[in-house]
């Protein structure tokens, strides 16, 4: 411990003991007590009297009370912290990540990734499950400019699928958790359509429907990965069936339409195949 001088070594950090005293840390990791009432060092007795209680404080409230940096957290073995350093750096409603813009979201995702990483016990269920909101806010965010997008989406469905299985395994009994899974495999299967990996979304549209009967909307996805395989038969059978089928508010044939312009903005179709336009004419014949 030595006392603050105006040396030639530069202060690393700096917080208030309180309105008058500061604790500093150099370089050098030497910690110095300045008096900024009298612009003065501190008087080191009545500074170690309050320096005293600042040592007592937990982790946890040396981060209540603003003494503690992200990179510090970064770098804690300390799980509970590490919780609760999300909602002390970043704010939001529990259970929601909602208008995070995308670098706090990044941000966010690397407390809980290194929560995750040292979490060994059946609490990690916690870490999978914002892990998990936390990207689908991220897919949320991504703009759909080009197919570097839809990989990126790909990627964060593939991740998600994951921990929602880690997550069941822990928590077998879920059926949100079993209703999340069969989305992102139903989410999956979309993005590999615009990477024209057909065989990897069906069998993904597949795994979803297996897993959530009641998810109709991912039909839409088994038909159009089917269709741009070359399996017309079963394409036209799966269109024809799920057409009229209401899914929130409006029939599935909207989806089939919506997902056809999607392709040919992103270039993935023409819209001019044989297949395609026999496809449309069904769903645009009337009943």
């Amino acid at each position: 411990m030595k006392r603050f001088s105006n040396g030639n070594t530069p202060i690393k950090d700096a917080k208030f003991i309180d309105d008058i005293t500061a604790v500093m840390t150099d370089n050098d990791g030497l910690v110095s007590l300045w008096n900024t009432r009298n612009n003065s060092r501190a008087d080191i007795n009545e500074s170690f009297g309050r320096l005293k209680g600042f040592l007592k404080q937990s982790e946890e409230e040396k981060l209540e009370s603003g003494l503690l940096s992200y990179d510090y957290i970064m770098h804690s073995n300390n799980v509970r912290l590490i919780r609760k350093s999300v909602i002390y750096f970043f704010p939001h409603t529990p259970d929601s990540y909602n208008e995070m813009p995308m670098d706090t979201l990044i941000k966010v995702k690397a407390l809980l990734t290194h929560a995750l990483q040292i979490n060994h016990t059946s609490q990690r269920r916690y870490e999978l499950w914002q892990l998990a909101m936390v990207n689908n806010q991220m897919i949320a965010e991504m703009p759909e400019v080009d197919l570097s997008v839809y990989s990126e989406k790909a990627k964060l469905s593939a991740e998600n699928i994951k921990l929602y299985n880690e997550y069941l395994a822990l928590t077998p009994n879920d059926a949100e958790a079993q209703r999340l899974l069969s989305v992102s495999y139903g989410s999956l299967s979309f993005y590999k359509i615009f990477e024209r990996d057909y065989t990897a979304a069906i069998a993904a549209a597949k795994k979803g429907l297996e897993l959530g009967p009641g998810e109709t909307w991912i039909y839409t996805n088994l038909a159009l990965g089917n269709l741009l395989q070359g399996n017309y038969t079963e394409a036209e059978l799966l269109y024809r069936n799920y057409k009229d089928v209401l899914y929130r508010s409006q029939t599935i044939k909207v989806s089939f339409l919506d997902d056809f312009e999607k392709m040919q903005q992103t270039k993935v179709i023409t819209g001019k195949e044989p297949a395609v336009l026999k496809i449309k004419e069904i769903l645009n014949a009337n009943p």
